[in-house]
């Protein structure tokens, strides 16, 4: 016996905060990868996991804080090197990431994120 395929309907999509990383969102996905948030590249879209959100928040905590006590899996360098191509500061992104993370529809444990 097989397995019946069956997609999933969306009747109502809203996006929030639009200017954070207006024109940078392919320097955002970058910094998910730096701060190990895993994550998946779908063309202009990219969604994260719900953990693995949370692990890249608490990354960049500590890499505010003191980014010599970071994990082996994440690299200061590598994460300096990403925020300079934003051209904010850590903090300014952080507080974006917590916005973004509040107002996020996670029903399906992810954050999606589009641009165009």
């Amino acid at each position: 016996m097989g397995k019946r395929l069956h997609v999933a309907k969306t009747y109502v999509v809203e996006y929030g905060n639009t200017e954070a990383f207006n024109w940078n969102y392919d320097k955002f996905y970058d910094l998910m990868r730096e701060l190990d948030a895993s994550p998946n590249y779908m063309c202009d879209d990219f969604e994260v996991t719900r953990e693995g959100y949370e692990k890249a928040m608490k990354n960049l905590e500590q890499y505010i804080s003191d980014p010599t006590k970071l994990s082996d899996e994440v690299d200061a360098d590598d994460i300096r090197q990403t925020v300079e191509r934003l051209n904010m500061k850590p903090q300014e992104i952080l507080d974006i990431m917590r916005d973004y993370y509040g107002e996020a529809h996670m029903a399906d444990g992810y954050l999606h994120f589009s641009a165009w």
